[in-house]
This record gives C-alpha cells, structure tokens and sequence, in this order.
C-alpha cells in the first residue's frame, strides 16, 4: 500500500485521487445520490483559478449534481464563531495560515502562511527523540507483546512480519505514534519560553508501542514552542517558518501582526478583537492564552483570542461553518446551478464564489 498526499500546502496535485475521495466520501460512506442534492465544498483561500474551475467541472460533470458552491474555509470557521468579521489564525497538519475575514469575504492581501503547522512540529518533535537514542516502532510491527513476571527481563517482543510494507505507509504509521506523542505530552508556555525556568519540571512519560518510555521534561515546552519561535528548532523548522508574504521565517505572532499590517487601519482593531484560533494543530494546551498574552503586549487594543474548548469543534470549524451557511434561508440565491454551468462554463466560479 502506497500512501501519498492528495494536498499539497493546501493544492490538489492528485486528480484521480481526489476524485476517488470524493466518490468514497459521497457515495460510499453518506451514500447520496450526488445528482439530487446541491453541494457545498470548502477551499483554501489562495487556491488558483484553475484549480477552481476544474473542481466545479468535475462536481458538475462526473457527480452530476444540480447546484454548486465553492466557499472559503477561513469564513466559514468565522461563521462557526458566530462572526462575520475576524482573523482566523489556522493551524493545520501541513500550513499554519493567518486570514483576515470582513463582513463574510476573505481579505485576500492579509493572508500569511507559512509551512510550520502540525507535521513539522511532529517531525521535530521524532528528530529530538530520536537524539536521545529512543528507536520509536510502529504498532504494526508488533505481533505480540508480553511480561513475564519475575524474569527479571523486562517486555518480550515477537515482530510481525510483513514482506511487502512501502516505505510510505512504514513512514505513516511511524508519525502516527509520534503525533499522539505529541498530543499527549507537549505543552506551551504561556509566557515566552525560557528554557532555565523550566529546569526541575517533572518529566511525562509515554510508553511506546514496544513497552519503551519516552520520557520529556523541558522539551515537552520547547518543541511545540517552534509554532511560535522557530528560532527554538532546527534548520528544517525553520525552513517550514519561511512565508513568502513575509519573505522571512517567522512564527505565529509574527504571522497575525504581518496580516493585519496589511489591512485598513479602520479594520485593524475588529480584526484584533475577534481573532479566532482553528485547526487540529492549535490543539496545544495554552497555545490560545499565549498567543493572547503576546499580542496584547504590543498593542493598545483589547485583544480577545477566540478558541472553541471542545477539540472536534476547532479540528473542523469550517465543515461546522459550512453547515451554519446551508442552512440559512438566503443561500438558495448564490448556488450555481446546473444551467448556469452549461451557459457560462467552469469560469463562472471566479464571478460568483469570490
């Protein structure tokens, strides 16, 4: 089994694949007949024309649906907080992006971004374990694991053989143990991280799929601080901190101040005021106060971070979003339907989902 990304920093680069997900996703796990219900999908804010326009041909073309709407994740997870104007600060696996939302439309040259978000955190994090001699195995490669009382030997392992594992799923299901490493024993600071404040901090332990611990005590502050200052990392954190809006690596702060920067004046303060913070990879315990405390430091304004405490709300706050615009009895009016697409072609997506 092969594993490969369909996205790539938010772009589809798979087209066959990306269609079999959305097969899988429509007709084999909701079981909807595609051509009896209009459909809604969610995009990044940056995504290209072409990109639009070959989504809208395909919904149209091979699902058959009768109506279409392409709108923007960022607005979508305003809506979810119950705004029409924000910044939302999101934290995916692949990009960390910052978005300037006004009145319902993205404010696209405030939008920062960089590749710094959960992966290379994850990533990080596995290099700094591994620097500790700790050889982390994936569950798979375990057939059985077993104690025996008063051996004095410890676990015994029996592997399980596989002759025919890919590299990639090899390297899948090795992030996925370091990822719920991450989960559960990382913490940020929710002042700026000094790394002799925190010598004495008790250590937490995770026991690996193996029976060895990972055990972390300052570094369980300092990895996660990269999202925030990748001069804490290594050369690969901060060659994902480089965005190109910026044209320097910076981290999270850094990232909002550089947006608004870039907005009206007039806006600046509601965008400060309701900042929304989303995305799996903001799941860090502190991560909203820090960021909070920071902002206000270098500001006259009140600065109000506005993040949901229940996890699946902020991992899919714009599908949340998404479900808040459907519903509302004006919608009906901006759907593009099928006859419109059959006159105009694919490029009506530019002109009526901006």
């Amino acid at each position: 089994m092969e594993i490969q990304p369909t996205l790539v920093n938010g772009e589809i680069n798979d087209w066959e694949a990306a269609e079999n997900i959305y097969k899988h996703a429509l007709h084999t796990r909701l079981q909807a007949a595609t051509s009896q219900h209009p459909l809604l999908l969610v995009e990044q804010a940056f995504l290209p024309s072409e990109q639009r326009a070959k989504m809208c041909e395909l919904m149209f073309e091979k699902f058959e649906v009768p109506a279409f709407f392409l709108s923007k994740d960022a607005v979508l997870s305003a809506f979810a907080a119950g705004r029409a104007t924000g910044l939302v600060v999101d934290v995916g696996a692949g990009l960390s992006r910052v978005s300037p939302v006004h009145d319902g439309y993205i404010l696209k040259k405030g939008i920062t971004k960089n590749t710094l978000a959960g992966e290379a955190v994850s990533k990080w994090m596995y290099r700094c374990i591994t620097e500790k001699g700790i050889n982390v195995r994936p569950h798979y490669t375990i057939e059985k694991k077993e104690t025996k009382p008063g051996s004095g030997e410890g676990v015994t392992i029996t592997d399980r053989q596989l002759p025919h594992v890919t590299e990639s799923y090899k390297k899948w299901m090795l992030y996925d143990v370091v990822r719920d490493i991450k989960e559960s024993l990382c913490h940020i600071s929710e002042v700026r991280f000094v790394a002799d404040n925190y010598e004495g901090t008790p250590a937490k332990l995770y026991e690996l799929p193996d029976g060895a611990m990972v055990e972390l005590a300052v570094d369980r502050f300092k990895i996660p601080e990269a999202l925030l200052n990748p001069a804490f990392g290594d050369d690969e954190v901060l060659a994902a901190a480089q965005s190109q809006e910026a044209g320097k690596a910076i981290g999270l702060v850094q990232m909002v101040n550089e947006s608004v920067s870039k907005c009206d004046p007039d806006l600046r303060r509601d965008l400060f005021s309701n900042t929304i913070l989303t995305g799996g990879g903001s799941l860090f315990d502190g991560l909203e106060v820090r960021l909070g405390n920071e902002l206000q430091e270098s500001l006259p304004s009140k600065v109000k971070v506005n993040a949901s405490g229940v996890n699946a709300e902020r991992r899919f706050s714009a599908w949340i979003g998404g479900s808040i615009l459907g519903s509302l009895g004006t919608f009906h009016q901006l759907w593009i339907s099928k006859a419109e697409y059959d006159e105009e072609g694919a490029h009506l997506i530019e002109k009526r989902c901006p």
